[in-house]
């Protein structure tokens, strides 16, 4: 895929490449770029993505109560800041 000046996707600055993006979408009339998202969110709907975020979020806050979760938390409260908390993780 070509960019700006000939430049290929591996060439193109992150910001530049946002900006194109971003150039190329404002082209978009907004009642085509509702009417697109609107779709792609239908069939999101369709193949189950409400459902899905729904127990996702269930499941997540029924975690925050076992054995494990809650001997987590207490040791990352022992620590004197987030700084160390991530340290311990680190390569």
């Amino acid at each position: 895929m070509r960019h700006a000046r000939g430049q290929h996707a591996a060439q193109v600055e992150p910001a530049q490449r946002v900006q194109e993006l971003a150039d190329r979408v404002a082209l978009v009339p907004p009642v085509t770029a509702q009417v697109v998202k609107d779709s792609l969110n239908q069939t999101a709907t369709f193949m189950g993505k409400d459902a899905s975020w729904k127990y996702h979020f269930m499941a997540h806050h029924w975690m925050h109560n076992t054995a494990t979760a809650t001997t987590a938390l207490r040791a990352r409260q022992e620590k004197g800041s987030m700084a160390e908390v991530f340290a311990e993780h680190r390569d």
